[in-house]
């Protein structure tokens, strides 16, 4: 062997020759010894590759459970001194160990490998991949990119991103008496402001990740009918991207779909029925669609629908965006159905064309006359879209409608329009 060792120190390197002796195939190794902080022994022979390269001094080598024996065994004397148990979690002696739902995890679980806490051969498909530091690394950050949700910021997010950084701000944060602070901190923030604010020295890979979720699937309306597309299923996506709290914010589906996937690239769907979102069974029944923005998704595979079948009943759609010329989804089909008659009408509002802004639900209510005789004739009503505003202000001029045109009160105006829920001809996909 090669290399120093000190004389008192001379039975460890006997040692190793001992096991390089008895080694059927070629190889290499190294040993170093610290004794009180001082070097004793440093030493290495054998062969580094399958080529017989000489080990030397600077040959570096993956190294795996090497201090295993040693804190097994000091374990087991902790346990048999009765300063450790088995059965006791190991956060009952350190704290921080919770962190990342670690909190129920054993002794008797570290040491029989039941923890589940390193899964990360179960990225690799071989041992060639695993020595592989670049495909590793890029397995690892496939992992954060494609299955966990690291923007998201919510308050299960918080809380375990408090026990992780070990916080107080944000502990204080989460009190319940500062639900109204928590509420507009959250707003427009994600994930990566919260662990600077409050984790500023960073936090180890485990504690990372233990606070995220798994990623959530997107689900997107199908924009296309199988009739007119065969083999096909198109979405309607707008690449999510804005600017908050000093910070460019992106979508994570729509500009993953946008800036990331390339024509030919494969990427994971499934499809989620929608068991009451569908056309009326009657091919002759009026239907009326309220989609603004990619909201207008879903009736873009009615119409095709409809119109490939051949079907009597009469379509008319409201379509709302910013801008007509930017943001007039679909147009030039839109226009080709009202020539050939697959749609019979189409209102259109573009809030920020004008002075005044003017959205889907007043050109209802301009249009109240003809909604409530298409309503009496046996029309269903569909909405699709932004949940939070367009979908209760069509509602409301839903019911206005009602109430003006049959002259009824408020609560008769909402009989009637809940009888339409009632025999599924007012449906909504909102989100």
């Amino acid at each position: 062997m090669e290399g120093f060792v000190h004389p008192d120190f001379a039975p460890v390197i006997e040692k190793v020759q001992t096991l390089m002796s008895k080694r059927s195939a070629e190889g290499g190794m190294a040993v170093a010894v610290y004794h009180h902080g001082e070097l004793v022994v440093d030493a290495w022979t054998g062969a580094r590759d399958a080529a017989g390269t000489p080990w030397d001094r600077d040959t570096m080598s993956m190294s795996f459970s090497t201090t295993k024996g040693v804190v097994s065994t000091i374990v087991h004397r902790l346990v048999d001194q009765g300063l450790l148990d088995y059965d006791v979690p190991v956060a009952t002696y350190w704290p921080e160990f919770a962190a990342g739902g670690k909190d129920t995890i054993t002794l008797r679980h570290l040491l029989t490998h039941q923890a589940a806490l390193h899964e990360v051969r179960a990225l690799a498909e071989s041992t060639e991949t695993l020595l592989d530091w670049d495909a590793m690394t890029k397995l690892l950050a496939d992992a954060l990119r494609e299955d966990y949700d690291i923007t998201a910021l919510s308050r299960a997010v918080l809380t375990k991103l408090a026990e992780a950084a070990d916080s107080a701000l944000l502990r204080e944060l989460l009190g319940e008496e500062e639900k109204p602070r928590l509420k507009e901190y959250s707003d427009g923030r994600e994930i990566i402001d919260a662990i600077l604010e409050f984790a500023p020295h960073g936090l180890s890979a485990a504690a990372l990740t233990g606070i995220f979720r798994k990623l959530p699937p997107r689900l997107y309306s199908i924009a296309s009918s199988p009739l007119a597309h065969t083999d096909e299923v198109h979405l309607t996506v707008a690449a999510v991207r804005y600017q908050a709290h000093g910070r460019e914010r992106k979508g994570v589906c729509s500009t993953f779909l946008a800036d990331q996937i390339r024509q030919g690239d494969a990427v994971q769907v499934f499809v989620q029925p929608n068991k009451n979102f569908r056309l009326p069974a009657d091919h002759s029944a009026p239907v009326i669609m309220v989609g603004p923005g990619t909201g207008v998704a879903p009736f873009r595979a009615f119409v095709e629908h409809r119109a490939a079948l051949g079907s009597p009943g009469k379509n008319w759609l409201f379509f709302g965006d910013q801008h007509y010329t930017y943001d007039f989804l679909y147009q030039l089909e839109w226009q080709d159905h009202l020539k050939e008659g697959a749609l019979t009408r189409l209102d259109v509002a573009f809030s920020r064309d004008q002075p005044d802004k003017v959205y889907v639900q007043d050109r209802m209510i301009e249009r109240a006359k003809e909604l409530y005789l298409w309503l009496q004739e046996g029309a269903y009503f569909y909405v699709c879209g932004d949940a939070n505003r367009m979908a209760d202000d069509v509602h409301k001029a839903l019911i206005a409608i009602v109430k003006s045109q049959a002259s009824i009160s408020d609560e008769a105006a909402e009989t009637y329009v809940e009888n339409l829920k009632k025999n599924k001809r007012y449906q909504r996909d909102v989100y």
